[in-house]
């Protein structure tokens, strides 16, 4: 949130598992809506996909979120960014419906035919990553197959870029999960040209 106010973010994005258990604290969910509300103040939209720690189904789907927050259904929806009263970017996401999502939820996924930037928002395994626990599993070439220009991806740790055209970004945890969890952690900002592209 403080880097989104210092670099006046055009827009944030979390891409499942905000919370580490299906019924993360009341104080977890407060600390977030707060956060959301911060950032609805500055007029930064904040764009939510719930993972398999905090699918649709758990009771975190109880709180209230600030108007500026989007949180992502069990189905693909889209989403402008408007500034100035120009859309400059739209955002694509799904959330998991349940604790075991095993479906390609990528393959839901297609890019409209306006020509600014297009962010997909998925929680997912991308090949075998996380061994025999695959949750909404998917290859890049169905990112790739979408059309979109950036994909925010959510569930493994371990921060790595796995493509550059389209961008596919594993943006690492905020921190380490457990102590074999090394190594960078945080978030990734991410520069778009006055063309519209993304800047590696």
């Amino acid at each position: 949130v403080a880097l989104c106010l210092a670099e006046q973010a055009d827009f944030l994005v979390l891409a499942g598992d905000v919370y580490n258990h299906e019924d993360g604290s009341l104080r977890a969910q407060i600390a977030l809506r707060d956060a959301c509300a911060r950032l609805d103040a500055a007029g930064i939209p904040v764009f939510i996909a719930h993972g398999n720690h905090d699918p649709l189904s758990s009771r975190i789907a109880s709180l209230v979120m600030p108007s500026g927050t989007v949180v992502f259904g069990e189905d693909v929806s889209v989403h402008p960014v408007v500034r100035d009263g120009e859309t400059i970017a739209l955002v694509h996401g799904i959330s998991h419906a349940s604790t075991r999502e095993t479906r390609n939820l990528a393959r839901r996924f297609a890019r409209t035919a306006d020509a600014c930037p297009q962010v997909g928002v998925l929680h997912c395994t991308i090949g075998t990553a996380d061994g025999e626990q695959r949750y909404a599993p998917c290859t890049v070439e169905d990112l790739a197959s979408t059309g979109l220009d950036y994909w925010a991806l959510g569930h493994i740790h371990l921060r790595q870029v796995l493509c550059e055209t389209p961008r596919v970004v594993y943006p690492g945890s905020t921190q380490g999960l457990h102590i074999g969890e090394e190594g960078d952690h945080g978030c990734t900002l991410v520069p778009v040209d006055a063309a519209g592209g993304i800047v590696l």
